[in-house]
């Protein structure tokens, strides 16, 4: 991609008209590497041009308008985990739609309660999404109600029973309507250019549903456009890049990212962000230069055998959502092709802290090849996008140094939660504002982050931030995974106790655990409860526990689930034997 068009495409830039742009700027070039082929005929090739995108999605575009949808309708799209996703998302914006994004894993219910939140009047989804539990239950009012459902997917024949079922299901209700056919039928040419204003909503995202209650993110024109105007001229990658994106396709950060790395002319590749084999493998097989992942896999790819993967492309890897640890990031920048002065060859680690509302992550630490990650930073706000601020519980500044809540400002953020104003102005305070997270700005003017102020543990002796804790237990080198939580609560003075689970590397399941020699369970667990005591970073934890890395509950998105974890730890689910 030459520097003029990458300029034109800064400045022009328009969700409505991103399918033109890829097939105008990298008609010829590949852009999309799916994980399968594409189901729509014509489009089964391994790899999609830029020109294939355009024509694909504006004949979805095209379907969907065909199909009744018109300005502002609302799209629920939830199914299996495939990168057309992207395509959905741009052929509903394109149609004049909203998309109403929705991870599948989260659920049938929580879907529904999405679904009634935004009021949508069409659901697209997959055979095999209707086939999990609970998709009847939940479409049958939908249905009655007068919402249509738009089904992709094969199904039937050699499919499993339950997707069988599914089918014949969807071949009994006449709401519902064969998508791949009817975007098989449809034009190719561009729809009708829809105009809009900066607060147009161009989709509602679901955040990470880590708390079990919906919250939609408004996305709209205004931070849409700017974010993809703050990536393009500083993403470190063009038209000769390989990246591999290994996010869940349903959540803001692959339709920003993903959508971003394209219009620069990258070459994007997918995979599942819980298999660390086969994302080594497509590195190694693709020579992939650049990885955009969650914690949960860059944790996962750590604990593995690096050295039986050739990495040698490896130039730069970069996080988002929750924070990377430091010893995982020290392993994976241990290989890899960057070279600098007075270091060893490697890659970079871009840890950035973001989120749904507030966009792209604004505030980033850079690991550099051969540097030690300290544990709990991340960094500097870029001044084009954040800014920053540490306040205590009334909203009022805090020296530099001590702890409190982090405010982050920016220019990217989202436009409120969809049809709840309450919790947005709760959220939020003269342009600033905060998710729930605590931290402290060191001397150095970086945030280190230390916890979500929901999952600090008010000890006896005082308070237990627990990141820091986590961080400290997976120096150990058996340690792969690691939570440390509140374990159990004095009604009468409201204080608790803290304790950490800890995955070793290799146990996955309670057979990997069974297999250790007699006692080397808890000569592990004795090792790590010395670590953290020597380190002497605050209140003691009561208890530090091995388990396989099942029994460590996580969301859609590999994040554990703390308030699981609580319940636990509390006796609905028992504690680990």
């Amino acid at each position: 991609m030459s520097p003029l068009t990458r300029a034109r495409t800064l400045f022009s830039v328009d969700a409505t008209r991103v399918l033109h742009r890829f097939g105008a700027d990298h008609a010829d070039r590949p852009l999309l590497v799916p994980p399968e082929p594409l189901e729509y005929p014509g489009y089964g090739t391994p790899e999609l041009t830029g020109g294939q995108l355009r024509e694909l999605g504006h004949r979805m575009a095209h379907a969907l308008r065909a199909r009744g949808v018109g300005v502002n309708t609302r799209v629920l799209i939830v199914k299996r985990e495939h990168p057309d996703y992207l395509l959905y998302l741009y052929a509903c914006i394109a149609a004049g739609a909203i998309p109403v994004s929705v991870n599948a894993a989260t659920g049938w219910p929580y879907t529904a309660a999405v679904a009634r939140l935004a009021g949508v009047r069409y659901v697209l989804t997959d055979t095999e999404t209707l086939a999990a539990p609970g998709a009847e239950e939940e479409l049958g009012p939908m249905l009655d109600d007068g919402v249509a459902v738009l089904r992709v997917g094969h199904g039937g024949g050699a499919a499993e029973p339950a997707v069988r079922t599914a089918a014949k299901w969807c071949a009994e209700h006449p709401a519902v309507t064969d998508f791949v056919d009817a975007v098989t039928r449809a034009p190719a040419t561009a729809p009708p250019r829809r105009r809009t204003g900066h607060d147009t909503p161009l989709g509602l995202f679901h955040t990470s549903g880590t708390t079990g209650v919906p919250k939609l993110c408004i996305w709209s024109r205004r931070n849409t456009h700017r974010i993809w105007q703050l990536m393009i001229p500083t993403l470190p990658l063009g038209a000769g890049s390989r990246a591999l994106l290994a996010v869940p396709f349903s959540h803001q950060i692959a339709f920003a990212l993903a959508t971003g790395m394209m219009l620069c002319g990258a070459r994007v590749s997918t995979t599942s962000l819980y298999d660390p084999h086969a994302a080594l493998a497509a590195i190694a097989r693709d020579r992939i230069s650049h990885v955009m992942a969650f914690p949960h896999l860059y944790m996962r790819m750590a604990a593995e055998d690096l050295d039986a993967y050739d990495l040698s492309s490896m130039r730069v890897w970069s996080v988002g959502a929750d924070k990377a640890h430091a010893p995982h990031i020290a392993r994976l920048t241990g290989y890899g092709s960057v070279k600098l002065p007075g270091r060893p060859r490697g890659s970079v680690f871009l840890d950035s802290y973001g989120s749904t509302e507030i966009g792209a992550g604004g505030i980033l630490q850079v690991w550099l090849p051969g540097s030690a990650p300290e544990p709990c930073v991340q960094g500097k706000p870029m001044p084009t996008q954040y800014g920053l601020r540490i306040v205590d519980e009334h909203w009022r500044d805090v020296p530099r140094g001590r702890t409190g809540r982090i405010l982050v400002r920016s220019s990217s953020s989202f436009d409120g939660y969809w049809d709840n104003h309450t919790r947005w102005a709760e959220s939020r305070i003269d342009g600033w504002w905060w998710g729930g997270d605590v931290g402290r700005i060191d001397a150095r003017g970086r945030l280190v982050f230390l916890d979500r102020e929901a999952d600090s543990v008010h000890t006896p002796g005082g308070m237990l931030r627990t990141l820091p804790f986590e961080e400290r237990l997976l120096t150990h080198p058996r340690a792969m995974e690691a939570a440390v939580f509140r374990s159990g609560t004095d009604p009468a003075t409201g204080l608790g106790r803290a304790e950490a689970w800890v995955a070793p590397r290799g146990v996955l399941e309670e057979a990997d655990l069974a297999a250790w020699e007699p006692g080397a369970r808890e000569r592990l667990e004795r090792e790590l409860t010395t670590l953290v005591d020597d380190a002497r970073l605050g209140p003691p934890l009561s208890a530090v526990r091995v388990v396989p890395l099942s029994r460590i509950p996580m969301g859609v998105t590999g994040k554990v689930l703390k308030r699981r974890l609580r319940e636990l730890a509390e006796g609905e689910g028992g504690e680990p034997s």
